[in-house]
């Protein structure tokens, strides 16, 4: 036990603060107080606050349907296959129609064109309207409180979120399909509050 209480003296002599408490309350009451007092202060810290911000409509656009192009871009092979068939027949004499090859580039456009469409769309209709309007965000390993003034909010559960992805932009926690919510760096207040959102991220198993 004494040898328990010497490490966590040489602890508290790391963050300077055995002047004040192990001396002016005793070793074990010192230890005590001590406790309590930077479990009150981690407490406060393993909260990240955001500014107020909202989630800009083309960043949106853009990032769904490149992720969405990425998961479903076999069906692309379609019109490709297609397209080299038809090259093949054509030059081969067998069957020489370039109907075939134009058509099957145009049903692979506009199967791009529809899912940009689809993103697109969502910005402008009114159902979705709420997903880009300013929220201020607090976030610690609990849960993920979304404020929209200090008596007005709702609550997204960590369980409602399937991964999480950093770029450049900041980092992304993708909900599913065309949902997500991106945190830019420059809504945090500080290098340490980013730092904190990493690790409960990774904590959680989504980075």
């Amino acid at each position: 036990m004494v040898c328990v209480l010497d490490i966590l003296c040489v602890i508290g002599r790391v963050y300077d603060i055995d002047k004040y408490i192990f001396e002016g309350f005793g070793r074990v009451p010192g230890l005590f107080f001590y406790f309590c007092v930077t479990k009150f202060i981690n407490k406060k810290k393993m909260v990240v606050k955001t500014k107020k911000f909202a989630l800009d409509k083309k960043l949106y656009i853009n990032r769904s349907f490149k992720k969405q192009i990425q998961q479903s871009w076999y069906w692309l092979l379609i019109p490709a296959a297609i397209v080299i068939l038809g090259l093949g027949l054509h030059f081969s004499g067998v069957y020489k129609n370039w109907w075939i090859m134009i058509t099957a580039i145009i049903g692979g456009a506009l199967y791009v064109l529809f899912w940009y469409a689809q993103f697109y769309a969502a910005t402008q209709m009114d159902q979705n309207k709420q997903m880009f309007e300013k929220f201020a965000y607090e976030i610690d390993s609990r849960q993920i409180l979304v404020k929209i003034n200090q008596k007005e909010g709702g609550i997204v559960k960590w369980d409602t979120i399937q991964s999480a992805e950093m770029d450049d932009t900041g980092i992304f926690l993708i909900i599913g399909r065309g949902q997500f919510l991106h945190f830019p760096k420059n809504v945090f207040t500080s290098e340490h509050d980013i730092k904190l959102f990493e690790s409960i991220l990774r904590r959680k198993n989504l980075l």
